[in-house]
């Protein structure tokens, strides 16, 4: 009952997601902004990826495929955050903030890199005794019932 019930908010959901997707490309479409044209222009091929990967998992869904479908609307949103990265480039905030304009000064990216070589110079090491310590050690059940 309760698999069923997860069954039908994750077909309703996808149907939604799917609709809204398909709405905004409309209006985009009608008002022809520049980020509408800079996306076509760089992800189309993503749009249809995301369309087809949210089908792709309303169907599975449809015929009782968790795993599958699971598997494709993750992908889906993998492409759709992708699309509208690569849609947007150069800019953080579209039309005003650039990647570069949100960066650092030089000296603090270097004092990043630095710290970050020097902490895993110190947490690798440590994770691999941790694993090496602990490997294949398992609770022997107890004789005794």
């Amino acid at each position: 009952m309760q698999e069923e019930l997860w069954r039908k908010r994750a077909l309703t959901a996808g149907l939604a997601v799917n609709g809204l997707f398909i709405l905004v490309l409309a209006e985009q479409m009608a008002e022809g902004t520049a980020l509408w044209k800079q996306m076509l222009a760089r992800s189309s091929f993503n749009m249809l990826w995301f369309l087809l990967f949210t089908s792709a998992a309303i169907f599975l869904m449809r015929f009782r495929q968790a795993a599958p479908a699971i598997l494709a609307a993750g992908s889906a949103v993998t492409v759709a955050v992708f699309g509208l990265g690569l849609g947007a480039y150069p800019f953080m905030v579209f039309g005003q903030i650039t990647f570069a304009d949100m960066a650092a000064p030089p000296q603090t990216l270097d004092f990043m890199v630095k710290v970050i070589g020097a902490g895993l110079v110190f947490l690798v090491p440590s994770l691999v005794l941790l694993y090496w310590v602990f490997k294949g050690r398992k609770p022997r059940p107890s004789a005794r019932k």
